[in-house]
């Protein structure tokens, strides 16, 4: 299995679904990457994780810039970046 993050800063009060992913990936899960309430200030304060075959990694990459790039032309994110591992 093959894992891919999404860093990114929200607009506040944002929400969002996503729609079907490619086959076999999954959202596993969502978080801050510093503490809430917290002096360190990063560009990318929230991150997603997402996991799936290694096959068709390329086609999640892919879901997943359109998807955010749609959230940012929806005013719902302000910046994103994807990497495969959370550094």
């Amino acid at each position: 299995m093959n894992t891919l993050f999404v860093f990114y800063k929200p607009v506040p009060n944002s929400y969002w679904t996503y729609n079907k992913f490619p086959d076999a990936w999954e959202w596993i899960g969502a978080g801050r990457t510093t503490p809430i309430g917290s002096k360190i200030k990063e560009k990318y304060t929230h991150e997603e994780q997402f996991s799936g075959p290694e096959e068709n990694n390329h086609e999640m990459i892919v879901f997943l810039e359109k998807t955010f790039n749609q959230l940012k032309q929806e005013n719902l994110v302000e910046f994103f970046k994807i990497k495969e591992t959370y550094h």
